[in-house]
């Protein structure tokens, strides 16, 4: 995986007065961001419902032509305290309360690590810092993993590295015949909505089919809302409670089924 996928992180352009979509285009390519997709408009709507309260957020995408030539882009705004996505002329003069969105893409490495290394030690007690924040009862548990799970032919974990930087981590475990596990999925506070958790989640399905692997299933809390959105986004839905999960009212099983490789 040297070179990684690419992630993107959107950066929100305002000016000081009214401008016309060739001005917030030019002075995206004088910062060298690129021009966003409809599907960044929805993630970002998706990930990062706070912005467009204070903002309406436009997305100049390749425009869609609409009735009588008019050309329509994806926006994002509030109304009477809603939430709102709808379409707005690309041709428009835009008024300066308005932020263009633009995306600046990433690189991000994805490597097998060893578990215990000293990046792999960071991100791991990062990772149950957190856990331990948001499940403080006495008996709560974040369960361990052992190098010997994720050995070659066994299982992998894996870092992500932006600019060098470890900035997230992710492992799979086979667990019986056709079946592998995700454990310790993990990213900085810093690193998060750039797409790194997805970049993890894919190259582990990766490992898993791999690991001849045609399902994959996982256990995570009822108060990480976002992680249990990154993997229904994934294609994983919710199962019944399994192995040390299966007296804990404070998980979440989850699963899915892997195409052929």
């Amino acid at each position: 995986m040297p070179g990684g996928p690419r992630v993107s992180e959107i950066v929100l352009l305002g000016f000081e007065g009214d401008v016309t979509t060739a001005e917030a285009l030019a002075e995206a390519a004088r910062r060298r961001l690129e021009r966003p997709t409809n599907e960044d408009a929805l993630r970002f709507g998706a990930e990062h419902p706070e912005p467009q309260r204070e903002h309406p957020i436009a997305f100049l995408h390749d425009p869609w032509v609409g009735f009588f030539g008019r050309r329509d882009v994806l926006c994002l705004w509030s109304n009477a305290g809603r939430r709102e996505l709808g379409l707005e002329g690309f041709d428009d003069r835009w008024t300066a309360e308005y932020r263009f969105a633009f995306v600046a893409p990433t690189e991000v490495t994805i490597r097998r690590a060893d578990l215990l290394s000293p990046a792999a030690r960071v991100l791991i007690e990062a990772l149950n810092a957190e856990l331990t924040s948001r499940y403080p009862e006495d008996g709560a548990r974040h369960f361990e993993l052992d190098a010997d799970e994720v050995a070659s032919g066994r299982g992998a974990f894996l870092i992500a590295s932006r600019a060098g930087e470890p900035v997230g981590c992710g492992a799979v475990r086979r667990i019986e015949t056709g079946i592998g596990e995700i454990k310790r999925m993990y990213v900085s506070p810093a690193a998060r909505g750039l797409g790194v958790g997805r970049a993890v989640l894919s190259a582990l399905e990766t490992e898993a089919r791999a690991l001849d692997c045609v399902r994959l299933v996982l256990e995570t809390g009822i108060r990480q809302p976002e992680a249990i959105a990154l993997y229904e986004r994934a294609g994983f839905s919710r199962i019944a409670a399994f192995g040390e999960s299966v007296s804990s009212p404070l998980s979440v099983c989850m699963a899915k089924h892997l195409g052929a490789r």
